[in-house]
């Protein structure tokens, strides 16, 4: 569950993808000439280039991790949260001028949850136990909600554009332990304000019936010394996705006419280590102890996306 075992694979798979883009563009004439003079544009900034896209997004991601605290570490399952197949909905909206662009990214409150047994509880009337009805203990995993990011197209070519980025997350990650059996004492773990610096780029590799197929991947990395130390999370986030979209522009991404429809398919994998203090819960006696909890977490799964491209 380490950040560091994983960082190499996500790099190698997004180098690989620009590698083996260069690689089947290299004998074109026109992807040197544009690379040679401008880094793929006449002028390197273009005020009259205005891009944009929406798009909607279906996730399917398992979760797995580990919770540290008081020198013990407790897997998600002895919390309940097993690595069953969830579903997630997020919705993003990117705008760009040329080279630069803002981005937005709306996500499901993605809220893995685990069940860890059933109590018992009282009619209103005080009559006894109602046998039907019971209440679940349930600990869960919190991450989503508002994202905002900006990236520079440092290379835009006619088919392969490549650059770098930064994203902010608005909402924190949370993780609520509700193992015990007195609801005084759950507890609830906040993350500090994530951010990364990634990498991302988009290519044009070839066209299915005059429909241009595109490629695209990202990867994102922790900004530790921008982080508070308290409460401090680490974020490493990549994805690669492919799919076909309807021509608007004939042969360049650096002109455009009309909308367009895309669908793609892809992957996505996020690894997560955070350090939090627990926040006390209603009921919780004054001066309870609240150690600071070390929690790694790992959701990886597929997804498909349509947007709409201007």
């Amino acid at each position: 569950m380490s950040l560091k075992s994983h960082t190499p694979a996500a790099i190698f798979l997004l180098c690989f993808s620009l590698v083996n883009s260069l690689i089947l563009f290299s004998a074109d004439p026109t992807l040197a000439q544009a690379v040679a003079s401008g880094w793929g544009s006449a002028s390197w900034f273009d005020w009259s280039d205005f891009r944009a896209v929406v798009g909607y997004r279906i996730l399917l991601p398992k979760v797995s991790g580990t919770v540290d605290s008081r020198g013990e570490s407790v897997s998600f399952s002895d919390f309940g949260i097993h690595d069953d197949v969830e579903m997630f909905k997020s919705f993003y909206a990117e705008a760009y001028i040329d080279r630069f662009g803002i981005r937005v990214n709306v996500e499901d409150n993605y809220k893995f949850r685990g069940r860890t047994g059933t109590e018992t509880v009282f009619d209103p009337d005080g009559l006894g136990p109602s046998p039907a009805y019971y209440s679940a203990k349930i600990s869960e995993l919190s991450i989503g909600g508002i994202r905002f990011g900006v990236d520079v197209d440092v290379i835009r070519t006619p088919y392969l554009r490549a650059g770098i980025d930064f994203d902010y997350h608005m909402d924190k990650v949370q993780f609520m332990d509700r193992r015990s059996d007195d609801p005084n004492l759950w507890t609830q773990f906040n993350s500090g304000q994530p951010m990364t610096a990634g990498v991302h780029a988009r290519i044009i590799p070839m066209r299915l019936r005059e429909v241009p197929f595109t490629v695209q991947a990202r990867a994102r990395f922790p900004i530790s010394f921008w982080q508070q130390k308290q409460n401090k999370i680490d974020i490493i986030d990549w994805e690669v996705s492919g799919g076909l979209r309807q021509a608007v522009w004939e042969t360049s991404l650096l002109g455009h006419s009309t909308f367009s429809v895309g669908i793609e398919a892809g992957f996505r994998a996020m690894y997560i280590n955070m350090n939090a203090s627990g926040v006390a819960p209603v009921g919780t006696p004054l001066g309870a102890e609240l150690p600071e909890t070390h929690i790694k977490a790992r959701w990886w799964g597929p997804f498909v996306q349509a947007a709409l491209f201007y």
